[in-house]
């Protein structure tokens, strides 16, 4: 939709397409520091911020892939801004607000149904003592109408596309990847957390894979500035979320945990072997969640962006990413067999006549 005028006044396909993505990660980028900004942190501290979110492997990465992930990160990030101040309008403006609120959460189930999660900051940020006042009856389409429009978003496409077969669609989806043993299995576990909250920051090869396991971080245990880019990181990380509580801003803070929480639930059931593939929906949060602890930390916050950048970076244009027997040596077990490279299936196939 974004490229097509351009195509129409004469751009090439390529450069149409290229122009677009970068417009949609440039708003990512805006709004994020608008974000910061409204967090009270000063101009300097707001655009190193930005920096360090988009210094993470999982949002560099995702911003050079043409899909949808950079318009499901929009959706969040215009979440995070906005819903704590529609949720104030609540007590006066009910339907005004409800509307509002299910609007915004259109636009996330649209862009990605799991990040729909983010409607919970606003169910955080209500004045609950105002709305007792006005009692259930009057309070009812606060709760109601977002979840309906939400869903409605989730279904609506699948049904336009296929019809009445689209109503099994989303049924098939998660026969396909999803399991409740993924919830008991320690390995699974480990490698998942490893992913979520390791990997998605730091690369910790030199080139990337199309999956990262938790044997993995010895490498990045072993490169010193890989190792100090992730302990910088993490260390900021803990310090802001840590301190984020508390104050006027609470009920945005819980709303973000509950909503990072319900997001990697859902992945740890529905694909977990892909969790750096949907990484960037917590990351931006997790960020958005500790910027205002950091307001004073900006030269910490700028140096390890810099080192993120630093090792993540070239890992995007390593040849080794795009060699099939490289980059899948551990490739997700939800990988069909159209989906698999063909060296892989060749290996695959090896050794099954072996024996």
């Amino acid at each position: 939709i974004i490229a097509q005028p351009l195509v129409w006044v004469g751009v090439p396909v390529l450069t149409a397409a290229m122009l677009a993505i970068a417009a949609i990660w440039g708003a990512v980028a805006g709004v994020a520091y608008i974000y910061f900004r409204r967090a009270k942190l000063s101009p300097r501290a707001a655009g190193a911020m930005t920096f360090l979110a988009f210094s993470s492997l999982a949002i560099t990465a995702h911003s050079g892939i043409a899909e949808t992930y950079g318009a499901t990160l929009l959706m969040i990030a215009l979440a995070c801004l906005f819903l704590p101040a529609i949720s104030k309008l609540a007590a006066n403006f009910t339907w005004t607000s409800s509307a509002l609120a299910g609007f915004i959460g259109t636009g996330l189930a649209v862009a990605n149904a799991p990040a729909a999660a983010i409607i919970l900051i606003y169910y955080k940020c209500l004045p609950l003592g105002a709305l007792r006042e006005k009692g259930i009856i009057r309070a009812w389409p606060i709760v109601a109408l977002p979840l309906l429009l939400i869903a409605t978003a989730v279904v609506a496409p699948a049904l336009v596309a296929e019809g009445a077969d689209g109503a099994t669609w989303h049924l098939d989806y998660l026969d396909r990847y999803a399991s409740l043993s993924n919830f008991t299995d320690p390995a699974t576990h480990l490698d998942f957390l490893a992913s979520a909250f390791v990997f998605a920051f730091v690369a910790p090869l030199e080139h990337l894979q199309c999956r990262f396991v938790a044997s993995d971080f010895l490498e990045l245990s072993a490169d010193p500035l890989r190792l100090a880019a992730y302990l910088l990181n993490a260390a900021l990380l803990v310090i802001g979320v840590s301190r984020a509580f508390g104050g006027a801003s609470q009920g945005e803070s819980i709303g973000i945990v509950s909503a990072v929480l319900a997001i990697l639930t859902f992945y740890l059931f529905f694909n977990p072997d892909e969790a750096l593939l949907y990484s960037p929906q917590w990351v931006l949060a997790l960020w958005f969640l500790a910027s205002p602890s950091l307001a004073r930390a900006s030269l910490w916050v700028g140096l390890a962006a810099a080192l993120s950048l630093w090792v993540n970076l070239p890992a995007l244009h390593d040849e080794r990413t795009f060699d099939p027997e490289v980059c899948c040596r551990n490739p997700p077990t939800s990988m069909l067999p159209i989906e698999t490279p063909a060296s892989l299936l060749q290996q695959q196939n090896e050794r099954m006549g072996e024996r």
